[in-house]
């Protein structure tokens, strides 16, 4: 077995089935805490750094007749009685106490001075919730929901104002947003291509077949100058009256509601004035729907701005998407890498030649060496061994490990 330079830490694991060493005689040159079994006196010594002591305990005095009962408070005492105690002896113990109900909040705690114990099973009574007693307590202390939170009609009032997209917005904010559009009522569908307005009828676009009276956007007009809002009829469409002059198309906005394509996005026409409806060519652009958008595989929508996911092994940063190289291993830090890798050797021993000799190859005395049963539950022994050559180890073991054990050798 190997010579231990350094202490061995069971970790509070039980020690099984361990002889002390059998001696005939004390050894020489003893240090505190050696422990040896003297086979002449069939005793076990123990030395105290003086002496060597036996390992045997004299006889104890008759158990006294009374016990001592305990108090709430009482100090811990050692004690200096040589008598033994009864097996059936019991000390005495406080008397179980009333429980305090606690009403109020803010109570302060209180140490007590009572001498009874508590049953393991009391309860405190608790204070009753009313509304007076919680008007102090800021939201900013409250714990997030966890569900919709329903307000009951009332308004929130006195809000801040908002700089990320999750925060609520005041309408004095809103306002200023839109300022400057002229939002016009919801399009049912807007046109992907052109549509002979003289003729008009009810006619399929983006997909959905319109009814009489529909409000319809045409921005795809072979005639720019057609482009606009229409009610679309069995007969020749006409302007919508809300975007019939120049002031009324002038920075309209207007959201599309249905199509195969063109559903929930929003267009604003962006021709500048001076305009005259009919001969002014009217230009419309999409400014908005998240609806219509979603992102692929590695993309992210945020808003109406997509942006390349980080996943791992990428960085991403302005401008630019890159390997991460420290996630991502270079050709060169592979070749490092196999250099400086360590290898490994694994063989059956004999189990029944100590000293035993493996044959590694590894080409260096730098290893490691564990030896293992084969089989279930393949537990792992200690052997003593030694790095005879740089392709050998030599490993010993007594008694015979037997049939069955590997040993691993890493390099």
């Amino acid at each position: 077995m190997p010579t231990i330079y350094g202490f061995v830490d069971l970790v509070k694991n039980e020690l099984r089935n361990a002889v002390m060493q059998n001696l005939g005689s004390a050894p020489a040159s003893p240090v505190k805490g050696l422990m040896y079994f003297d086979t002449t006196a069939n005793t076990l010594y123990w030395y105290d750094g003086t002496t060597w002591q036996a390992a045997k305990a004299g006889a104890g005095a008759t158990p006294a007749t009374t016990v001592t009962t305990q108090a709430i408070g009482d100090a811990p005492v050692v004690g200096t009685l040589t008598n033994f105690a009864r097996e059936d002896h019991k000390h005495g113990m406080p008397t179980f106490g009333a429980v305090t109900a606690q009403t109020a909040f803010g109570a302060a705690s209180a140490t007590g001075s009572a001498v009874t114990v508590p049953h393991s099973d009391h309860t405190h009574g608790t204070p009753t919730h009313l509304n007076a007693d919680h008007s102090a307590i800021n939201h900013s202390a409250l714990a997030p929901p966890t569900a919709d939170v329903s307000w009951g009609g009332f308004k929130l009032t006195n809000l801040g104002t908002p700089t990320a997209a999750t925060d609520a917005s005041t309408k004095g904010y809103v306002d200023a947003a839109i300022n400057g559009l002229a939002w016009k009522d919801a399009v049912r569908v807007a046109s992907t291509a052109n549509v002979v307005i003289a003729t008009g009828g009810l006619i399929a676009v983006d997909g959905v077949t319109v009814a009489a009276g529909d409000r319809v956007l045409l921005k795809n007009q072979t005639a720019p100058a057609e482009n606009g809002i229409y009610v679309a009829a069995s007969g020749a469409w006409t302007r919508s009256t809300d975007a019939a002059a120049a002031n009324d198309i002038l920075n309209a906005a207007v959201f599309v509601s249905e199509g195969t394509t063109q559903s929930d996005t929003a267009w604003v026409m962006t021709t500048n004035l001076p305009i005259t409806i009919g001969t002014t060519a009217l230009t419309w652009t999409q400014f908005g729907g998240p609806g219509s958008y979603s992102a692929g595989n590695g993309l992210t929508l945020t808003g109406n701005v997509f942006a390349v996911g980080a996943g791992t092994g990428i960085v991403v940063s302005a401008g630019t998407t890159a390997v991460d190289t420290t996630v991502i291993a270079t050709q060169a830090y592979v070749n490092t890498a196999v250099t400086g890798m360590a290898k490994k050797f694994a063989a059956a021993l004999t189990g029944t030649a100590s000293p035993e000799t493996v044959t590694h190859n590894l080409n260096t005395r730098d290893v490691q060496v564990s030896v293992y049963n084969g089989a279930t539950p393949y537990t792992a022994v200690m052997v003593d061994w030694d790095a005879a050559t740089v392709n050998t180890v030599t490993i010993r073991y007594n008694p015979n490990l037997g049939a069955g054990y590997r040993v691993v050798v890493v390099g």
